[in-house]
């Protein structure tokens, strides 16, 4: 298991607004390059149209956290989003947005698999972890324990490809946790 803390997290500029990487794999990557297997980032859109960067290889998934947002995906589909919901979406489709949010997103190669789920932690939790997955826990609201490691609000927790086993989330007050499975 790997935490970072929120205060360890960079923040940058970009054309819309500000967005922060919670975590890329392999960890040696950057962005930039566009050869990474998977990255997370929490963003806040500022301006109210944008163009999503164009992604080709990779496939997106977007959950709102903050804030209402009308994506199309020329071709494809529309939807607005509110807060919470998610969408799924191949990262060369040419795709706008309206409207001013803060979110959530999971860029993952095309050849991986994965999810995002929000969890509202009360109390136990258990889950389990499976050979061929990475998890990675955003604590968007709140604090919790998972597995005995302390984690408050922003912060992140890794647990990397390795043997199965059962996970342990306690919270003693409502905890929004969002939870990224990526599968190889």
């Amino acid at each position: 298991m790997k935490l970072i803390k929120s205060e360890n997290l960079i923040t940058k500029n970009w054309s819309g607004g500000r967005t922060k990487e919670l975590y890329i794999f392999p960890e040696n990557k950057l962005y930039e390059n566009r050869d990474f297997d998977f990255r997370i980032s929490s963003a806040t859109v500022e301006v109210s149209e944008s163009t999503f960067t164009s992604l080709p290889n990779y496939n997106r998934v977007l959950m709102i956290l903050e804030g209402e947002l009308f994506i199309e995906h020329i071709n494809h589909h529309s939807i607005n989003l509110k807060q919470f919901d998610i969408d799924e979406f191949s990262g060369e489709w040419e795709t706008h947005s309206k409207g001013k949010v803060t979110d959530f997103n999971l860029i993952m190669n095309k050849s991986l698999n994965g999810n995002i789920k929000l969890r509202k932690i009360c109390g136990k939790y258990n889950t389990t972890k499976k050979t061929n997955e990475i998890l990675v826990f955003y604590c968007y609201e709140g604090t919790c324990f998972i597995n005995g490691e302390l984690l408050n609000t922003f912060d992140v927790l890794i647990i990397d490809k390795n043997d199965s086993f059962s996970i342990e989330i306690i919270s003693e007050e409502e905890t929004n946790l969002i939870e990224s499975r990526i599968i190889y």
